[in-house]
């Protein structure tokens, strides 16, 4: 599968794992970013996580000897809560950065063809890209899918269209296209306005 690589700033770099033309279900991914400073945020919340759960336990097993003063147990169990606080408040924080890494992986919101662009490779080929910007589309292509096309047509032409409907009495006229994309496929559509 040919994967392009596409730079999105803040060191966040993606890749392209969708083909043109390749059928997606529903869930399948994209685009696959990575994001360096995210995975090193991620490393350094779990392993501060890591230590204060072992602390924590260290401070419970203190605790549990015979010869520590009632002083010393008392510091000892507000350390220990403490440290329950401080756990509970790292776990929050992993989830939300494991949220923010799931969403590092754009997926498909429904069913359908992936639609990239003519030149994939060189539109988007270490191409800088903004949040919200459009690399790629997923177009319907069930049988009960509407699309809309917008043909431009020199005006010394589209007397042939204006005469069909005044011919068949038809305000939506019946057509049959070719995609440039798919030249073996012959469709079929209604003139709805000019």
């Amino acid at each position: 599968t040919p994967a392009y690589v596409v730079s999105c700033g803040n060191r966040a770099v993606g890749v392209v794992v969708a083909e043109d033309g390749k059928t997606v279900a529903v869930g399948e991914p994209l685009l696959e970013l990575t994001s360096d400073d995210l995975e090193r945020e991620m490393k350094r919340v779990s392993g501060e996580l890591e230590t204060s759960i072992e602390e924590e336990s260290s401070v419970q097993r203190s605790k549990l000897q015979q010869r520590i003063s009632e002083a010393d147990k008392v510091r000892l169990s507000g350390r220990a809560a403490e440290l329950r606080k401080k756990i509970e408040s790292l776990r929050e924080q992993l989830k939300l950065l494991e949220k923010k890494h799931e969403q590092l992986t754009v997926k498909s919101p429904i069913a359908g063809t992936v639609v990239l662009s003519w030149d994939v490779e060189k539109s988007l080929l270490h191409r800088p890209v903004e949040r919200g910007q459009v690399l790629m589309a997923v177009a319907d292509t069930t049988e009960n899918a509407t699309w809309e096309l917008e043909l431009h047509m020199a005006e010394r032409r589209i007397g042939h269209i204006q005469r069909a409907q005044k011919l068949l009495e038809q305000n939506k006229l019946e057509v049959t296209y070719v995609l440039a994309t798919d030249p073996g496929t012959e469709r079929k559509g209604l003139v709805k306005s000019i």
